[in-house]
Formats: structure tokens, C-alpha cells, sequence
């Protein structure tokens, strides 16, 4: 999956002809899109798209993750797997978050506050992803606000954490 992302032999190819040629344009994968004719036919999907992760162990992670090898070590995710490509939302935010201390600070107790301002509907379609950050700051308490424009507004997330943390998201316009 890595060499389709970085092989495109100097043009710009988009995410649903990267994942065709690795198979993964359909299901879940694909519902992250939302931006071709494949994509927007998709019928309703019953399971959460956070079912492609193994489930996260009532173990505490101890390990501050820097990297996508670290991160495959942690969850214990075969390297073949494209799970990198969902998670680029949640764990961006955990690098900024690890990278400006307020990390740090949300395991130690303090509330942290996010505002995401104007996410497009493919990061909304995301959220259920978003559960690694409780797994990767199990007593952090993280609020974060999507607000923008393009998004369908829906009831809040909540995610808990294996120490006690939790985090909570909301949509809004």
C-alpha cells in the first residue's frame, strides 16, 4: 500500500485510484471518500468503521507513539495493512498534541480543548476512528468541536479511556 501512495511516478493520484489499485476501494475504506461515484453509491454500512482496528486491550498504552512503525508495533497491526490511510485524522491530532505538551497535560489532568474548524464530511464519516486517541492517552480528557460548514451535524461521541480518560466530539455548523 505504501508503494501505491508514494509510486505515482510524478502526477498526483487521487485517494480512490491509489486504494483501487491496492483493492481497497469498497466498504469501508472507500466510505472515507465521499468524492467519486463509487464512493457516494455506497449503501449504509451497519458496523462502525473503527471495526478494521483490532479491539484496543484493557491494557494501558505506555508507549508514546512517533511514528506509523511504532504505532503498527503498539496495536499490533500487520504492516501490510493500509490502516494508515484512516488514520491520518486522529493521529495527526495526537502528534500535535504530543508535539505542543497539551498531551502531556491531558494525562495529567487537565481538560483540552480542540477546535476543528471547517472538517469536510469524510473526517465526520471518521469518527468511530478516533477511539485510538482515547487508546493512545488513556487519561486524557479531550473535547473536540468540528465546526464548519460542509458537515451534518450529529449527537456527540464519546470515547472512554483505559485510566479514567475520555474523549468527547462534537459536529456542528
Amino acid at each position: 500500500w505504501l508503494r501505491a501512495c508514494v509510486g505515482h511516478n510524478g502526477r498526483p493520484s487521487s485517494m480512490c485510484e491509489m486504494l483501487s489499485e491496492i483493492g481497497y476501494h469498497s466498504g469501508l475504506y472507500a466510505r472515507l471518500l465521499g468524492d467519486c461515484k463509487v464512493c457516494l453509491n455506497l449503501p449504509d454500512e451497519p458496523q462502525p468503521i473503527a471495526n478494521i482496528l483490532p479491539a484496543a486491550s484493557s491494557e494501558l498504552c505506555h508507549k508514546h507513539v512517533s511514528s506509523w512503525s511504532e504505532y503498527y508495533e503498539v496495536r499490533r497491526i500487520p504492516t501490510s495493512s493500509p490502516v494508515a490511510l484512516l488514520l491520518s485524522f486522529p493521529l495527526t491530532l495526537y502528534h500535535v498534541l504530543r508535539l505542543s505538551g497539551a498531551a502531556d497535560a491531558a494525562q495529567a489532568g487537565r481538560t483540552i480543548s480542540v477546535h476543528w474548524l471547517g472538517p469536510e464530511q469524510r473526517e465526520v464519516n471518521s469518527l468511530n476512528l478516533f477511539s485510538e486517541l482515547a487508546f493512545l492517552l488513556p487519561a486524557a480528557k479531550l473535547h473536540i468541536d468540528m465546526v464548519g460548514p460542509s458537515v451534518t451535524p450529529t449527537p456527540p461521541v464519546r470515547f472512554l479511556g483505559a485510566a479514567g480518560g475520555e474523549v468527547t466530539i462534537r459536529i456542528s455548523r
